[in-house]
């Protein structure tokens, strides 16, 4: 099973759960129930992040989840934490540094576990 049939089950689940049709959810979310029904039948190779965050919103769930189910290994998708931190927490480039190599240490950690 492809990483789209995984996303497009997940999909025609939260759909068919919630009981709607294919054009009720794009009424609500503004994705074209066309392109709603090819990311269902996995057609739909990478789905754009808007309709990724208006599905996830509708549906009540996290975009990483459907993301994560249509093969996009977050961490190179998308920016990284360097950024982040020095935005979001005002850390000077030697703290991310810090950080960086600290996460990187984890990382190694766990994928050595997984083994």
């Amino acid at each position: 099973m492809s990483r789209t049939t995984h996303l497009g089950s997940k999909l025609s689940e939260l759909r068919e759960e919630a009981k709607l049709s294919l054009r009720d959810v794009a009424a609500e979310t503004g994705v074209n129930d066309s392109l709603l029904s090819k990311m269902e039948n996995g057609l739909v190779k990478q789905p754009t992040q808007e309709n990724f965050d208006r599905l996830a919103q509708f549906y009540g769930i996290d975009a990483e989840e459907l993301y994560t189910l249509a093969g996009y290994k977050i961490a190179t998708n998308l920016p990284g934490y360097g950024p982040y931190l020095r935005t979001r927490y005002d850390l000077p480039a030697e703290a991310v540094d810090e950080l960086r190599s600290h996460f990187e240490y984890i990382k190694q950690k766990y994928e050595d576990t997984d083994a």
